[in-house]
This record gives structure tokens, sequence and C-alpha cells, in this order.
């Protein structure tokens, strides 16, 4: 086992299937097959780990909660929802970015499609929550913090 590398993250996980993406939390890990499945593993204390049936294009973990988005834009969590982290707000389906959006401690964000917006929902104890408009590349949710690429030089 490599230093650094300890418990489910090292072993090889349903049979060797080949996956095209993965994200770790707190206590947790999923990953994406290549055939858009999702698969998790390690602590499930919350259902974290227990990922809904169909296809995603992109998942992240968080600290007992996991968010996915679908093909066709629409964003699922599952596990802990006592800050509201498993609950996105209700928008139409395809407004996520399949390829931005990233899950905190206890909270997740995401690029919106149709204008580049971050939509944000969970814990905001620190402001870490707060939604942003602008024109965004990349976002990234951190324990109690978010940070984004932007390609405008203002944000409101």
């Amino acid at each position: 086992e490599r230093e650094g590398w300890k418990g489910a993250s090292s072993r090889h996980v349903n049979g060797g299937d080949y996956y095209v993406q993965v994200s770790c939390g707190m206590k947790h890990a999923c990953a994406i097959s290549r055939d858009s499945d999702v698969h998790c593993w390690g602590r499930n204390d919350y259902g974290e780990s227990s990922p809904p049936s169909g296809t995603f294009a992109q998942v992240s973990a968080g600290n007992s909660f996991t968010c996915g988005i679908r093909p066709n834009g629409a964003v699922q969590c599952w596990g802990k929802n006592d800050m509201g982290q498993s609950s996105p707000p209700t928008y139409p389906e395809n407004v996520f970015q399949r390829i931005s959006t990233s899950v905190g401690g206890d909270h997740a964000c995401g690029i919106l499609l149709d204008d580049g917006d971050i939509l944000c929902w969970g814990n905001n104890g620190r402001g870490q929550s707060e939604n942003q408009n602008g024109k965004f590349l990349q976002v990234s949710a951190g324990t109690r913090t978010t940070c984004a690429i932007c390609v405008e030089t203002d944000v409101d």
C-alpha cells in the first residue's frame, strides 16, 4: 500500500471496472464508470455511498453527501442533508454545466449553463454559499470556502 493512499482508495473497486472520473469526500469516494454509472465506497452513514440509479456526467463527494450532474445538466444529491447540502435549488433541467459542480464540507456549488453564474446551496455560515454573478469557468467548494475562476475582471 502506498504511503498516504489508505483504505478503500487504494483497492480496485467493482472488479477492476474502468473509471473516467473520481471524487473523494471526507470518508467516502465515488467514481463514474465508462458506462456513466456512479459507484461509491467507504462510509455510508447517511446514504452518501448509495447513489441513485441512472447515468451521470460528473460526480463530487463531500462531507457525508455527494452530488452529481446528469447528462442533461440536472443536478442530484444524496446523503446527509441537515444543512440543505443535499437539496439543490429546483430549476428546470439542463441548467448546470456538466464539468463544473463542486461539493465542499456542507455546501455545494455549480455553474449555470445559460449565463455562467455560480449557484450554491447548503451551509452558508461563513458566506461560502453566496451565489455569484459573472462568467465562471470552474468552481471549487472547500470546507468553509468557495473559489472560482472567472473570465471577467469584475464580479458582482
